[in-house]
């Protein structure tokens, strides 16, 4: 016979669980209080999933209607997963985004902008803006951040620096290929931004000046 710890009662060593770290060889609380005792801790802690057709959300603890939550994890209602990623997205910033309200700041056209203008929780550029910016990878290949790439795009007026055009894309980085022969530069031998057409014009010739004064000697028919 063994005395519960919990009921204080006599019972036989078959009314508990084995345990092999007690002298015994078995649990202290007996099968029925444990039972009990687990019960009581899950209803505490883990109220029920569904009621009265809504789903309860572990993080806000509230009931809500089954179409506030995604259609795979259910754990975590819409709003407070956005806020999670959005918070964890941020420590991950360098310059975390600037918000007045429910409207988010451009870096690039610098204005408060509505969420819809923007793509997604990880975008600090508005739609119209994002399509001159481009891809970040293919600023680290140049040693640039998006900082210094806006800076020098500022700088130019956000037009080509050979044609004075706009381009239908992000400005192209170009930099003196005696420095850096291939694609990744050291960042100090960048030259300024200028459209694809004047990008390629330039590639063909190697940076060639004597090749390109010959060509507009051509043009000028000396």
């Amino acid at each position: 016979m063994k005395t519960c710890f919990k009921c204080k009662k006599n019972k036989k060593y078959s009314d508990f669980n084995k345990q092999s770290s007690s002298k015994d060889g078995h649990g202290s609380w007996c099968r029925s209080c444990q039972k009990e005792g687990y019960r009581s801790k899950k209803i505490h802690k883990f109220p029920p999933k569904e009621k009265n057709g809504k789903i309860f959300c572990t993080q806000c603890k509230t009931y809500l209607d089954p179409l506030s939550f995604p259609k795979t994890k259910k754990s975590w209602c819409k709003p407070c997963q956005k806020e999670y990623d959005q918070v964890k997205i941020d420590k991950k910033r360098i310059m975390p985004r600037k918000i007045q309200g429910t409207k988010i700041h451009c870096r690039r056209c610098e204005q408060y902008l509505d969420k819809s203008h923007f793509w997604g929780n990880k975008e600090t550029y508005c739609r119209t803006c994002k399509k001159y910016v481009g891809i970040n990878n293919n600023l680290r290949n140049k040693n640039l951040t998006m900082e210094k790439y806006s800076e020098l795009e500022k700088s130019q007026n956000g037009v080509c620096k050979i044609c004075g055009k706009t381009d239908y894309k992000r400005l192209s980085v170009d930099h003196d290929h005696s420095c850096c022969p291939g694609e990744k530069t050291c960042g100090k031998c960048t030259r300024g931004l200028l459209c694809s057409r004047c990008n390629r014009a330039l590639g063909s010739m190697e940076d060639n000046v004597e090749l390109l004064q010959k060509m507009i000697n051509y043009l000028k028919g000396v």
